[in-house]
């Protein structure tokens, strides 16, 4: 399809290596001073040409304008002229809104780790002003995730727009006071907003990915009726109520432009943009005076005007390509739009001619192309910001935030901003219109040609090209940066190769010749190309490590900062290794500048900042000694699994010794790394210094819900008693004649574990105060209530139930406190007492003739027609499971391997069924069995796969199905449960690159309540 091109796959690191530079680095926080978790403030350099994300006037000569990096310019003459204001903080505002000339407020945040179950989190940012903007109050309101749009009506009375979470289900807060205190309005969000307007302090219409439009009122959250947009997400909304005839418009990708009277219906506009422009532009931005409208976005070339309320639209040329982020217009004439480089547009004559005021021309030094968000690094940019003041984008031509990932990949676009913004970038992209949802399609081109082309209408080609060119003409590289793809990456592979020929066609003007027609974008030519190694060494190697100490104490702060951002270590090296594509000899060396040796980059020109003073203060000398420290322990001890338990030790004598905001930060990505790398032990130890800690309360509350779930989650408690005590054994000798029993170890862990967890709940509940009636916390404390261990078991579900937040958590917690055998569920079934079947893989025993059936659906596939059916029924050692699944040819196997099979095989590639298997109900932790059609195996308690099950499995297979048949031993699951009782399960059926069914839930890993169903054991 497209040109050939082969990359050498060179073998990554060990993860341990990578993880020991990643924590070094870490040390780097030194300078974020003793505030919040916030890096110093960024010099004026680095916000010169920070993104700007939206734009606010008053009258026609006051106006603000806010971004990246804490970034706000103001201007008092109208647009003609901006002064940057010192805002204290260096996160990434995205709204901005003034009710006076003094009184203003600012809101934003940061991406944060996901939770223990996965949910997606961030941190509100709040700031406020009372004398224009000359100073700012910095603060971060409780428990709030990061605001995506704001409005005050007065000085006291407001409404935002939040990421959708626990404690902020509907994604809406409302203020009374200013500012200084949120409440969460009721109702729950089923997308990421990315958009609002709001018509009074209780009205309001939502916006968000996957084409979502919401609107709030009379406290409640309302779909509204549009057609569906499939993946265009919305981006921007407004609605004026004020008008004789109220009217809205709300903007989205593929020229999306949307129109409505009341809230509640959408439609189309009288008029589209031209059909190539629609394929062109994503639209951004939008502005409403009476019947004028203007929108604008991706590409930046062209602001679309309309005189006559959207029944016809004309270009108004800009004559820049970069983005644009927002527009406001303070009256039919006057207007602001603001984007990305920091660049800033006004307009006298509405539109008719826009002149750049700041940041006109502005394009990337280098473009940085990655198959995954998880491939965004902030080395590159870092490097070349700081010390060459080259400007750099990142860019993902597809999309992970559909299917069984959307709930927790929804947030990826503004993580990965986020990285950008930390690490001095100019931007980062995620484009919406090629998803990847299917597990293992990414190992597969053949089937990754075939999904897209099913999205595009047979266009695929076509339609990714363009794609591409617009991309290289919109951001106008010197540089390209491709990633070497690692062994069977399909993706990177196909999507370099089509790089590679959008490059081409984006310099050849005979090529895409509708881009410069309808979009204003013209031919621009990439003048190098390197690759990304994935290890081994490049030509040029970007590495703190080999720079001076005072490089060092330059690039340091800002890398730990930006890394921080992301959970997953290995996908993060902090050194990266380069290469010319083309083979020749390039460039060696350990600075980003070689990269653009002999291209014709001075500073301060379209691609490159002004050098002089672009960088941050510097590490001092003894700061540099501590993190050299810190090095030295850290290899030391995460190399050696003895000295691992003591890792918590060897840190606080380090730590302690920094100011509090530092070693949080430190302390939390040394925890998180730990639970990811499922190395319990240790992590527990470090939880329990951080909930003592009165300096690190931002890392306390996941700390004790990892506390809680590992040692009264039925699973990891009892796969950690056992452990302990089959090491017992092993360690005690043994008189002969002496029969063995265990008894007193299993014992005696379990009491040291309840009496812990009841000394936490007491002091969380002092500190934290509403931390035990959060259902994660609730839910395993519960057990101990109902062991009577607890004094006050009502405090639990006091204020948490009937709140209308959370249905299937606070349902899960009604569950346990009135008892496991009361309630119902619409995805239950019974597990029947019955003899034990043969093993064969027929599934003809009578146990199978009489047990309920399960079946699997398919949430969101074309390939999986037919529906795999599951039994289930147990007798007083084993609970038996068995299935009849439709057969793929992908997967037809001649013989199914009856020897030779091993424990925990990896079975990735292989069609199989998933069980989780919840014994306890609180969804937190699980026993998870794999089988796949050739009978292989895998399991895991909670991510530790050295819990090993007795489970026997026999399959068999013929031409148009494949059957397994299970015998689990009650005693490797925690025991039988009593009849009456139920289980959590979750049941899936992974037909790689093919998709996936599920008894329940979207098809993702079950990490809620509502994504289980229930299995009642029965005698009938």
């Amino acid at each position: 399809m497209w040109r050939h091109l082969i990359f050498t796959h060179i073998r990554t690191e060990p993860i341990v290596s990578r993880l020991l530079v990643r924590l070094v680095f870490l040390t780097a926080v030194l300078l974020a001073g003793s505030g919040h978790l916030t890096a110093a403030e960024p010099t004026p350099c680095s916000r010169d040409d920070a993104m700007l994300r939206d734009i606010t006037l008053l009258g026609s000569n006051y106006g603000w304008a806010a971004g990246d990096r804490g970034t706000i310019w103001k201007t008092i003459d109208g647009g003609q002229t901006w002064e940057l204001l010192s805002t204290g903080t260096d996160l990434p505002l995205r709204s901005i809104c003034f009710v006076t000339d003094r009184v203003g407020w600012a809101v934003g945040g940061e991406s944060l780790p996901s939770t223990l179950d996965g949910e997606p989190r961030s941190r509100g940012c709040l700031l406020a002003t009372t004398d224009g903007g000359a100073t700012w109050e910095v603060s971060f309101p409780d428990r709030i995730p990061r605001f995506q749009a704001v409005r005050f009506f007065d000085l006291q009375t407001g409404i935002a727009a939040c990421d959708p979470s626990r404690r902020c289900p509907s994604g809406l807060v409302r203020t009374v006071d200013g500012g200084k205190t949120w409440e969460p309005l009721t109702g729950t969000a089923n997308a990421s907003w990315r958009a609002a307007a709001f018509a009074s302090p209780e009205t309001a219409i939502l916006g968000g990915t996957n084409g979502t439009l919401r609107i709030a009122v009379d406290g409640s959250l309302v779909e509204a009726r549009a057609e569906s947009l499939r993946l265009r997400g919305i981006h921007a909304i407004t609605f004026d109520a004020d008008a004789a005839v109220p009217s809205g418009w709300a903007v989205g990708d593929g020229g999306v432009i949307l129109t409505t009277t009341s809230g509640i219906g959408w439609q189309r506009a009288d008029a589209s943009l031209p059909p190539a422009a629609e394929d062109v532009f994503d639209l951004w931005a939008v502005a409403q005076l009476g019947e004028n409208i203007w929108v604008a976005g991706r590409p930046g070339t062209i602001v679309w005007h309309s005189s006559d309320g959207g029944k016809s639209w004309f270009p108004q040329d800009t004559g820049q390509s970069v983005p644009i982020r927002d527009i406001a217009f303070s009256s039919p004439e006057h207007g602001i739009a603001v984007g990305a480089a920091g660049m800033i547009l006004k307009t006298n004559d509405g539109g008719a001619h826009w002149q750049a005021v700041r940041g006109g021309g502005r394009r990337a030094a280098a473009l940085s192309f990655h198959a995954s968000p998880d491939d965004i690094s902030p080395v590159l940019p870092a490097f070349a910001g700081q010390f060459g003041g080259y400007r750099h984008v990142s860019s993902v031509p597809v999309r992970r935030d559909s299917g069984p990932a959307e709930p927790i990949a929804r947030f990826e676009d503004l993580a990965a901003e986020d990285v950008a913004s930390a690490a001095d970038g100019c931007a980062a992209e995620i484009d919406w219109r090629f998803p990847i949802s299917i597990p293992g399609i990414r190992r597969d081109d053949r089937r990754l040609i075939a999904e897209w082309n099913a999205l595009t209408d047979g266009h695929v080609e076509p339609t990714l090209l363009r794609s591409l060119v617009v991309t290289l003409r919109t951001w106008r590289p010197s540089v390209v940066i491709l990633d070497q793809p690692t062994e069977r990456d399909a993706l990177t592979t196909l999507l370099n190769r089509a790089i590679l020929a959008a490059m081409e066609q984006a310099a050849d003007p005979t090529r895409q010749h509708e881009l410069v027609a309808k979009a204003g974008l013209q031919p621009w030519r990439v003048e190098r190309v390197h690759i990304r190694l994935r290890g081994g060494q490049g030509e040029v190697r970007l590495d703190p490590l080999s720079l001076s100490p005072e490089q060092a104490g330059k690039i340091l702060p800002t890398l730990a900062r930006a890394s921080s951002i992301r959970t997953s270590d290995a996908a993060h090296p902090l050194r990266e290794d380069f290469r010319r594509f083309d083979g020749t000899a390039g460039a060696v060396g350990t600075a980003a500048g070689r990269l653009f040796d002999g291209l014709d980059l001075p500073p301060d020109s379209p691609a490159r900042r002004p050098v002089p003073g672009c960088e941050r203060d510097g590490l001092t000398r003894s700061q540099l000694m501590l993190w050299k420290t810190w090095q030295a322990v850290s290899a030391r001890q995460l190399h050696d699994p003895q000295r691992r338990a003591a890792l918590h030790s060897s840190i606080l004598q380090i730590v302690e010794r920094l100011p509090p905001a530092v070693s949080q930060r430190l302390v939390g990505s040394l925890f998180e790394t730990l639970l990811a790398r499922n190395e319990w032990d240790a992590a527990e130890k470090l939880a329990e210094v951080i909930v003592d800690h009165p300096g690190w309360p931002d890392l306390r509350t996941d700390a004790a819900d990892f506390l809680v779930a590992l040692r009264l989650g039925a699973e990891p408690r009892f796969h950690r008693a056992t452990t302990a005590a089959a090491t017992a054994r092993r360690s005690t000798p043994i008189s002969s004649g002496v029969k063995v029993e265990r008894t007193e170890v299993d014992l005696g862990l379990s009491d040291r574990w309840d009496k812990k967890s009841i000394l936490l709940w007491k002091l969380m509940d002092k500190n934290e105060g509403r931390w035990s009636q959060r259902p994660q916390a609730a839910l395993p404390l519960l057990t101990l209530a109902n062991r009577g261990l607890l004094e006050r078991p009502a405090d639990l579900v006091a204020g948490m139930t009937g709140s209308g937040a959370n249905d299937a958590w606070n349902a899960a917690v009604a569950e346990s406190t009135i008892g496991n055998d009361t309630l119902q569920s619409a995805t239950s079934v019974k597990c029947r007492f019955a003899r034990a079947p043969r093993l064969d893989g027929l599934l003809s025993d009578p146990c199978w003739l009489d047990a309920n059936e399960i079946r699997l659906a398919s949430p969101d596939s074309r390939h999986l027609k037919g529906e795999p059916m599951l039994f289930c029924a147990h007798d007083s050692e084993f609970l038996y499971l068995a299935g009849s699944i439709p057969r793929l040819p992908r997967f037809q196997t001649s013989n199914i391997e009856r020897v030779g099979r091993k424990r925990d095989e990896d079975l990735s590639d292989e069609d199989r069924l998933v069980f989780q298997i919840d014994v306890d109900g609180d969804a937190l932790t699980w026993f998870r069995l794999e089988v796949d059609h050739r009978g292989h195996t895998s399991d895991d308690c909670w991510g530790d796969h050295t819990w090993d099950p007795r489970w026997y499995v026999a399959s068999e297979a013929d031409d148009s199905r494949w059957r397994i048949e299970a015998a689990v031993a009650f005693a490797d699951l925690g025991g039988g449960p009593k009849p009456g009782r139920t289980w959590n399960v979750s049941i899936r059926r992974i037909a790689p690159t093919l998709g996936v069914q599920t008894w329940t839930g979207d098809g993702g890993e079950a990490r809620t309540p509502a994504d289980f169903g229930k299995l009642r054991f029965v005698r009938e």
